[in-house]
């Protein structure tokens, strides 16, 4: 998850102790940066070849992942300016081992979902 304050903090929460984080992003201080950053990450420190599910209240970074689905890889605005950070998504995505599986799926934001909240919170002590 994703929070802008005096800099953009990204967090992250999971059942693996090893995807528990918060930490600063640089570059622009915008949530859709902080939220793609956290989602970055934890494609970073998760272990290859296992099945790896990524929740985010970041409808920005879902769509720009179908698009690439779809196979449509033009640049759109958001895509170029996050560039460092979804490049870095992309390569991680495209890297998934035979028989494990990568899904990003939404979730409302701020609704009490419990992994949701946690993960605002480690964003927050990204800051």
């Amino acid at each position: 998850d994703g929070k802008k304050a005096l800099f953009v903090g990204a967090g992250a929460v999971s059942e693996d102790p090893g995807l528990n984080f918060e930490f600063q992003v640089r570059g622009e201080r915008i949530v859709t940066r902080s939220e793609m950053g956290g989602a970055a990450e934890v494609l970073v420190r998760a272990e290859t070849g296992k099945s790896l599910t990524i929740f985010t209240d970041c409808m920005t970074l879902l769509q720009i992942v179908e698009q690439w689905t779809r196979g449509d890889f033009a640049p759109s605005v958001e895509a170029e300016k996050h560039w460092d950070i979804l490049s870095v998504i992309r390569n991680r995505l495209a890297r998934t081992e035979a028989g494990a599986q990568t899904l990003i799926v939404w979730v409302k934001a701020h609704v009490g979902n419990v992994g949701n909240e946690r993960a605002d919170q480690a964003a927050d002590r990204g800051c």
